[in-house]
């Protein structure tokens, strides 16, 4: 067996969801070396993905109590500063809250299943780095499952979770360079490679998409103009008829 395999992780489990759920999120924050050395590469699918999903939907849901409490709040401060109009105001805000919540439980199963479908894309570059010397498509979902959403648990959090987005880059390349085995230089490979491809084409679009908006105001204005043309030209054959008429 492989050394690193000999003593199992602390993974998250159902058997005392909660505690697990606090225990495995310590455990790859505080300690991720020890963590990540521990984890068995081929070990079972199910609690990394559980794992995952519950961090994201619960910051999800936290995000979404939180908001709610500020709609709430706006909507006693309608009703106190205009009570004629509270029932509106209220119904309209109560509009917008239900359309924020279907936007984020949207926005929930996009980012989830992005994310499964980055994995096989990292995995990808991993085997293109590293070849043979790595443990397998299985060990990168799982501990992508780990590195990330340990993280995300803590994203309600404002500040705690701009600074958890800037240490989920540190979580990750220790996670690839331990549970596969590789070097340092293939990680970080492996993970600012397709970083910086994705970042050219998220600027080619936007670059494409700039240029779109501005044919589209050109196509606008040279259109406007022509009618102010055509208006004009149309307003100066009915005067010059008006001035023929009564000369005439």
């Amino acid at each position: 067996m492989d050394e690193r395999g000999a003593t199992d992780a602390t993974e998250f489990t159902l058997d005392r969801p909660f505690a697990s759920l606090l225990s495995t999120t310590r455990d790859v924050l505080l300690s991720p070396r020890r963590f990540f050395d521990e984890l068995p590469p081929d070990g079972p699918l199910w609690p990394p993905v559980l794992y995952f999903l519950i961090c994201y939907l619960a910051t999800t849901l936290i995000s979404l109590v939180a908001t709610a409490s500020l709609f709430a709040v706006t909507a006693v401060f309608v009703a106190a500063a205009n009570p004629p109009e509270a029932r509106a105001a209220t119904s309209g805000l109560l509009f917008f809250f239900v359309v924020f919540v279907l936007l984020s439980l949207a926005f929930f199963v996009v980012v989830a299943v992005l994310f499964f479908a980055s994995v096989p894309l990292q995995h990808a570059f991993v085997f293109l780095i590293a070849g043979r010397d790595q443990q397998g498509l299985k060990a990168t979902l799982r501990l992508s499952c780990y590195a990330i959403g340990a993280p995300i648990a803590l994203g309600w959090i404002p500040i705690v979770g701009l600074l958890g987005a800037l240490y989920c880059f540190y979580l990750y390349s220790t996670a690839l360079k331990r549970v596969h085995g590789i070097s340092t230089r293939r990680t970080l490979g492996a993970i600012l490679i397709p970083l910086v491809l994705s970042l050219i084409l998220a600027a080619f679009g936007i670059l494409l998409a700039y240029r779109a908006a501005q044919g589209a105001d050109l196509t606008f204005r040279l259109e406007g103009l022509e009618a102010n043309f055509r208006s004009t030209s149309l307003s100066s054959q009915a005067r010059e008829r008006s001035l023929d008429g009564f000369l005439g």
